[in-house]
C-alpha cells in the first residue's frame, strides 16, 4: 500500500505525482466540458447524445486516477469538486450541455460525480485501484450506451415492477460492461506480469477474468434495469466494483447460498405482509447477500432483524389505521377524501383527510396527512437509502479489516430501524407531534415532527440492533467465547447511541431542509410536489425529499460509529 495513503506525509516524488494528477484531472474534465459546450453550440448534436458523450469521456478520468493519484485525499478532491459544480449547475442550469433540456427531477449528474468519488476512495483505501478503474470505465460505457441504444431501438420494455427501461438497452449494458472489465483485467494481467507478447500469464487467470467480467455484466445490467430516480448513477458503479473484486477472491459459496435462502424467505414474508413492493423485495435480497459476504453472519442477522421488526411494525400500523378509519367512517366523526393526488413517479396516492373532532383536546389539528401507497409497502429506493451506507462500510471492512468500519455498518442499521419504528409507530400517537426545533405542535404526518411514542419506538429500535454486535467476535481482537458480552459492550453502546442520534438528526433535517408544499387552498402542507408544479414551496429545498433525508441521516449515524471506533 502506498506511503501517505491517508495523509500528506509522503515523499517529494509522491507529492509531485499527486499534484500532477490533480492538475491533469482538472484540465481533463474542463476540456471535456468545453468540447461539449462547443458541440451543443456549433453542431446539431442532440442534447441527450451530448450528455452521453460527457458521461463516457469523464469516466476515462479513471486512467489519471490509476496512474497518478495514490493518496486518499487527492483522489477525493477532484470528484467532490465536480459534484459541487454539478449540484450548482443542476439548480441554476449553468451548464446546459450536461443537463436534460426537459428538466430532471433527480440530479443524476451529481450522483455520477459522487459515485466516482466513492470508487476513488474504495480503490485507494483497499489498495485495489485497478478494480475502481474497471468499474469507472464499465459504468461510463455501459450506462451511456444503454441509454443511446435504448432511445433509438428500445421498443420492448422491462415490466412495471422494474424501471420500465428497454430490454435492448439492458442487453447492451451487459455487453459493454463485460467487454470493458474483460479488457481492463486482461491488460493488467499481461503488462503487470511482464508477459508482453506471451500468453503464459493469460492462461493462468483467463477463467477468473471471464468470471469477473460476466459477473460485472450481470450486475451492471441488473442495476440498470431496476434503478429509478437516477440512482443507477450510484448503485451501478458500486455493483461493478464489487463484481470486479470477485476476480481471484475466495468466497464461501455454502454460506452465500444459506444467506440467499434466508433473505428470500424473510423478504417473501415481508412481501406477503405487504411491507415491501416487488422492487423492494428484490433489493432486500441483494442487500442481504452482500452484507453477509462483506460483513459476516452477525451483521447479516442484524439486517434480517431489521426487516422482520420493521415489517411487523408496518403491518401493525396498517391494521390500526384501517380500524381507526372504519370506526371514524361508521361514527360520522370524519369525512374522508377531500382531495386525491396521484404521483406517477413513485406510485403514491396522497389523501388529505379532514378531521372533524369537535376540538378534541388530544388532537385539535384541523387537518392531518395520511399516506396510502398504491403499491403497499416500502419501495426499492427506501431500502437503498436505509442500507447503502451499511453496505459501503461493510465493504471497507471487507477490504481493510478495520473493526471500526464494521461498527459503522452496525450503526447505520441501528439508525435505520430506529427511524423506521419512529415513523411507523410514532404516527399512531393520539397526541399531536411537536417540531423538534421549535417544539411547537405541527401537522401530523409531516417530517420533523416528534412524539413521545415515536421517541420510545426509536430507542427500542436502536437497542434491538445493538444486541447483535455484543456477540460479534470480529469487533474485538481479544474476543473469547467465555466473555463475549463484556468485551463488546462499548461497540454495542456506540451502535445504540448513534442510532438514536441519527433518528434525531433525521427529524432535524426533515424539519429545516426537507421540501414541504402548500396546497392551493392553503388547507395544509404535503411533502410531494404536484406533477404540474402547481404547489408552492412553503419551506425547505425542492431537491431534498424524505429519501434523501434518510440517506444523509443513515450516513451520519454510520460515520459517528466509524469515527468513534477509530478513536477508541
Amino acid at each position: 500500500m502506498p506511503d501517505g495513503i491517508y495523509n500528506f506525509n509522503f515523499t517529494q516524488n509522491a507529492l509531485g505525482r499527486n499534484l500532477a494528477g490533480l492538475l491533469a484531472s482538472y484540465a481533463f474534465v474542463i476540456s471535456i466540458l468545453c468540447v461539449s459546450i462547443l458541440l451543443r453550440a456549433k453542431t446539431k448534436f442532440k442534447d441527450e447524445w451530448n450528455r452521453k458523450f460527457v458521461h463516457i469521456a469523464v469516466a476515462h478520468w479513471g486512467l489519471i486516477y490509476y496512474f497518478l493519484l495514490d493518496n486518499f485525499w487527492f483522489a477525493l478532491i477532484v470528484p467532490l469538486t465536480f459534484a459541487a459544480m454539478n449540484a450548482l449547475s443542476y439548480k441554476k442550469g449553468l451548464i446546459k450541455s450536461i443537463e436534460r433540456t426537459e428538466g430532471a427531477r433527480y440530479p443524476g449528474t451529481v450522483y455520477y460525480a459522487l459515485s466516482i468519488a466513492l470508487l476513488s476512495c474504495l480503490g485507494v483505501a483497499a489498495d485495489c485501484k485497478l478494480y475502481a478503474l474497471a468499474a469507472m470505465l464499465a459504468f461510463g460505457w455501459g450506462d451511456a450506451l444503454a441509454g443511446v441504444v435504448g432511445m433509438k431501438f428500445g421498443k420492448k420494455k422491462f415490466p412495471a415492477p422494474l424501471s420500465g427501461k428497454s430490454l435492448i438497452g439492458g442487453a447492451v449494458c451487459f455487453l459493454a460492461c463485460f467487454v470493458v472489465v474483460f479488457l481492463v483485467l486482461c491488460l493488467e494481467q499481461v503488462f503487470m506480469s511482464g508477459q508482453i507478447g506471451s500468453q503464459t500469464g493469460m492462461k493462468i487467470n483467463i477463467l477468473y477474468i471471464l468470471g469477473a467480467a460476466f459477473t460485472a455484466g450481470v450486475a451492471g445490467a441488473t442495476v440498470e434495469a431496476v434503478s429509478r430516480y437516477g440512482l443507477d448513477n450510484i448503485l451501478m458503479p458500486v455493483a461493478l466494483f464489487l463484481a470486479c473484486m470477485s476476480y481471484g477472491a475466495g468466497v464461501d459459496l455454502s454460506g452465500i447460498c444459506l444467506a440467499l435462502a434466508i433473505s428470500v424467505f424473510v423478504a417473501g414474508l415481508a412481501f406477503g405482509l405487504k411491507a415491501l413492493t416487488p422492487g423492494a423485495f428484490f433489493a432486500a435480497i441483494v442487500t442481504g447477500v452482500l452484507l453477509y459476504v462483506l460483513g459476516g453472519a452477525y451483521l447479516f442477522a442484524a439486517l434480517i432483524g431489521f426487516f422482520v421488526i420493521a415489517s411487523v411494525a408496518g403491518f401493525v400500523k396498517g391494521q390500526v389505521n384501517n380500524n381507526a378509519q372504519l370506526k371514524d367512517n361508521s361514527s360520522g366523526q370524519r369525512s374522508v377524501v377531500s382531495r386525491q393526488l396521484k404521483d406517477k413517479s413513485d406510485n403514491c396516492d396522497l389523501r388529505i383527510v379532514n378531521c372533524e373532532l369537535n376540538k378534541d383536546k388530544t388532537d385539535n389539528c384541523p387537518l392531518s396527512l395520511v399516506t396510502y401507497p398504491l403499491k403497499n409497502g416500502r419501495r426499492a429506493v427506501q431500502v437503498f437509502c436505509n442500507s447503502f451506507p451499511a453496505l459501503i462500510l461493510a465493504a471497507l471492512y471487507y477490504f481493510t479489516g478495520r473493526p471500526a468500519c464494521l461498527i459503522g455498518a452496525y450503526g447505520a442499521l441501528g439508525f435505520a430501524l430506529s427511524d423506521t419504528l419512529a415513523s411507523e409507530l410514532g404516527i399512531l400517537s393520539k397526541r399531536r407531534p411537536f417540531d423538534i426545533v421549535t417544539f411547537k405542535p405541527i401537522q401530523k404526518g409531516l417530517s420533523g415532527g416528534v412524539s413521545f411514542l415515536g421517541l420510545l419506538a426509536s430507542i427500542l429500535g436502536a437497542a434491538a440492533i445493538a444486541l447483535f454486535p455484543l456477540f460479534d467476535a470480529s469487533l474485538n481482537p481479544a474476543f473469547t467465547q467465555s466473555s463475549p458480552i463484556l468485551l463488546n459492550i462499548l461497540p454495542a453502546a456506540m451502535v445504540f447511541g448513534s442510532g438514536v442520534l441519527g433518528a434525531l438528526f433525521d427529524s432535524f433535517l426533515g424539519s429545516r431542509f426537507q421540501a414541504k408544499y402548500l396546497l392551493p387552498d392553503g388547507s395544509g402542507l404535503v411533502e410531494k410536489p404536484a406533477e404540474d408544479g402547481s404547489y408552492k414551496l412553503a419551506r425547505g429545498f425542492r431537491f431534498i425529499d424524505n429519501n434523501l433525508v434518510n440517506l444523509l441521516s443513515c450516513c451520519f449515524a454510520g460515520l459517528i460509529c466509524f469515527l468513534t471506533g477509530l478513536v477508541l
